[in-house]
């Protein structure tokens, strides 16, 4: 799992095939017995209990790999049990409304893809319908470094070659519609004015990745977990990340060469500048906000306190 870095607050939540994780005997929780406080009678309430965890994205992504890894740590900081909800659909958006909706009793939370919901509002999505006052929030995981990747096959080979696409011969690249690498990487190309064409039609980035290595296109914008694998095997061919790697050490190693987007922004001018103040603005929000862990607005202070101190222990240890 990739390192991560936790905050105070965060940004939106997800999340069907369900797996339950009890708690480990054992684990130590720090409750103060001497004198009651909101974390003390908030950890008290979640002894024994059962909580769902959302997550908006397909069983066994890389999201609910993640999810099921922090709560079962949580599990044990409460000694409660955590259920492992998958809710796909929307960009996140089903999940985000489940969320939303929830009872106020602390006992469902989970998260999102902050950048989703940044993008799409960006867009102006119709379906996007967000307002932060419905959320309570606890933490956030850094958000993943995305990289254009092309196939051995393709024309471009560099990204300074994607500038050198034309209107009657674009670039193609395979993305799922609405997703945060979709309206990413549109704003990228927008920015330097690039010439491209979008294929649709992948579910997520499982499909996308299959249809890029049959060769369905010339290139794909994705997390770069996603095809590092190939990277190696050369077959995918980095163009551009979106900032510096250090883990995985494999995948830093193979990308340590390849320009990030904030340097190219320098040596290229932005043929559009809207987009590029759209991007350099997300660019700053974005890697910070990642996935947000949310609850329902108006649950319980107390509730709160052993939320957020059960995911900030968990999200700050070096096992994670």
């Amino acid at each position: 799992m990739r390192a991560k870095r936790f905050m105070s607050t965060a940004l939106v939540l997800v999340g069907l095939g369900a797996m339950t994780v009890a708690p480990i005997a054992g684990a130590s929780t720090a409750i103060a017995a001497k004198k009651s406080t909101p974390l003390s009678r908030g950890l008290a309430y979640y002894q024994g209990k059962t909580l769902n965890f959302i997550v908006s994205s397909n069983a066994g992504s890389a999201y609910d790999i993640e999810a099921r890894s922090v709560t079962t740590a949580m599990a044990a900081y409460l000694h409660a049990t955590i259920n492992v909800e998958d809710i796909p659909g929307g960009s996140g958006i089903t999940g985000q409304d489940l969320l939303e909706s929830s009872p106020k009793d602390g006992l469902t939370f989970g998260f999102l893809n902050g950048g989703v919901i940044i993008y799409n509002i960006l867009e102006h999505n119709p379906s996007v319908n967000f307002n932060p006052a419905r959320m309570d929030f606890l933490a956030g995981v850094s958000a993943p470094n995305h990289a254009f990747a092309a196939t051995p096959g393709s024309p471009y080979q560099t990204f300074a070659s994607l500038l050198t696409a034309t209107a009657a011969n674009p670039v193609t690249l395979l993305t799922d519609n609405g997703s945060i690498t979709s309206i990413e990487q549109k704003l990228i190309l927008d920015t330097f004015g690039i010439h491209y064409r979008i294929i649709t039609g992948y579910s997520n980035s499982s499909t996308q990745l299959a249809g890029f290595l049959r060769g369905d296109g010339m290139g794909m914008f994705s997390a770069v977990s996603t095809f590092g694998p190939y990277l190696q095997s050369h077959l995918a061919i980095p163009l551009a990340k979106m900032y510096p790697m250090t883990a995985p050490v494999n995948y830093a190693a193979v990308t340590a060469n390849v320009p990030t987007i904030p340097q190219l922004e320098r040596k290229y001018p932005a043929k559009n500048h809207f987009q590029a103040t759209a991007y350099k603005v997300l660019e700053a929000v974005d890697p910070s906000s990642g996935e947000p862990f949310v609850t329902a607005a108006n649950t319980p202070p107390d509730y709160l306190a052993a939320l957020r101190a059960a995911a900030v222990s968990v999200l700050s240890s070096s096992s994670m």
